[in-house]
């Protein structure tokens, strides 16, 4: 009995479909953690230090940049004279935590803060900074009230580009199965009745 021709071809396609599926993950994408709602509460003058956890593909600690929300958002500069710094550490091989540190936090310091890696943004981070007046601790209200609820929007579109790429293969793929398994039942059927 020879093989069917129609099953080398399906077993050949397969394969060829899972390779192609296995490889089609190269693009790595950068994801920071930060649960909603973080808010960190500081008296001026106090050491202060918020994190953010950074997922990546690479074993190179990528890039994280720290932002602070007002009207426009305003990207952290650290020089060796400031006040705030910013350290890294690894949690695991793909894994790691970003810190903003304020070594003597200031009034000015209160605010959202957001993380950024490679495209992906964190949810804001809110600092509360407190005077002590000596009788206790009188929180500073923000000065721009509108900007507590912005929440960073998820890019849906990053999302859509995979399922487009993805979806035609799979569909494409069990069409061409469904084609070679008729198709093969069909010749088998007929040598059957040949052979009879």
């Amino acid at each position: 009995m020879r093989p069917n021709i129609c099953w080398i071809i399906l077993h050949v396609c397969i394969w060829a479909g899972l390779l192609l599926i296995l490889n089609a993950d190269d693009e790595c994408l950068i994801e920071t953690r930060v649960l909603r709602n973080t808010s960190y509460k500081a008296v001026a003058g106090e050491y202060l230090e918020i994190k953010c956890e950074v997922v990546f593909c690479e074993k190179a600690q990528p890039t994280v940049n720290w932002f602070k929300r007002e009207q426009t958002d305003v990207a952290f500069t650290v020089s060796s004279s400031s006040h705030i710094q910013t350290e890294w550490e690894f949690i695991d091989i793909l894994e790691g935590r970003s810190f903003l540190i304020f070594h003597k936090i200031r009034l000015t310091d209160s605010g959202q803060y957001q993380c950024q890696s490679g495209g992906s943004n964190s949810h804001n981070i809110n600092v509360f900074v407190n005077v002590d007046d000596g009788r206790g601790r009188t929180t500073v209200p923000q000065k721009n009230e509108s900007s507590t609820n912005s929440e960073p929007t998820v890019n849906s579109w990053t999302y859509m580009y995979f399922a487009a790429g993805i979806v035609p293969f799979i569909i494409i793929a069990i069409i061409i199965s469904v084609v070679l398994m008729c198709r093969c039942q069909g010749e088998s059927k007929n040598e059957t009745q040949t052979e009879i």
